[in-house]
């Protein structure tokens, strides 16, 4: 039993959603991943935030780090609710434009703020945590999707065995009918 595209969740072309899901896990993990890398380019430009005589390093460069992963899990607690209240779809519009705000915030703080370390490190702070918030709305909404996914395709299999089951169990059953009439015959 086939459905019909409108009913079907799955997207038409499956390897084009792979793509965007890809491209759009790439372009988080990026920008996570190449701030922790960052750091010895900070120390060469920022010498006296580094020391300890302008801004304190412990606190600016750690709190990057900590603002992201306080992000994430506000994103999971807040954007999980607030998607089950308004649905999936609000919830990953929510995500993606939390995600984008916080890169473009991220970016706009580091052209124009980059003179001052005192100001441009809390600045980045902020707008990382804008970021993990969007990062950590997409964990419940992912997890929900897939397992719905997952919930559907188990059904569509039990269906397909259902169906299977009850094709065999006609040819068995009218097999010995048709014996009995070519006999009667």
């Amino acid at each position: 039993m086939a459905e019909s595209p409108s009913q079907s969740p799955m997207p038409a072309r499956p390897n084009q959603s792979a793509l965007w899901h890809g491209l759009g896990l790439f372009g988080e993990s990026y920008l996570l991943f190449s701030i922790g890398t960052l750091r010895p380019i900070w120390e060469a430009l920022y010498p006296d935030c580094f020391s300890g005589e302008e801004c304190r390093p412990w606190l600016t460069f750690k709190s990057l780090g900590y603002c992201v992963v306080l992000g994430v899990m506000v994103g999971m607690i807040v954007i999980g609710s607030i998607a089950g209240t308004v649905g999936r779809r609000s919830g990953s519009i929510i995500t993606a434009t939390l995600m984008s705000f916080g890169s473009i915030l991220l970016t706009i703080s580091s052209i124009f703020l980059s003179s001052s370390p005192s100001v441009l490190f809390p600045a980045m702070s902020l707008s990382l945590f804008i970021f993990g918030i969007g990062v950590g709305g997409e964990y419940p909404l992912s997890a929900s999707s897939a397992s719905e996914r997952a919930m559907l395709n188990i059904n569509n299999r039990r269906l397909e065995e259902k169906e299977e089951l009850n094709e065999k169990m006609k040819i068995a059953l009218n097999t010995p009918l048709q014996n009995n009439r070519l006999a009667q015959n």
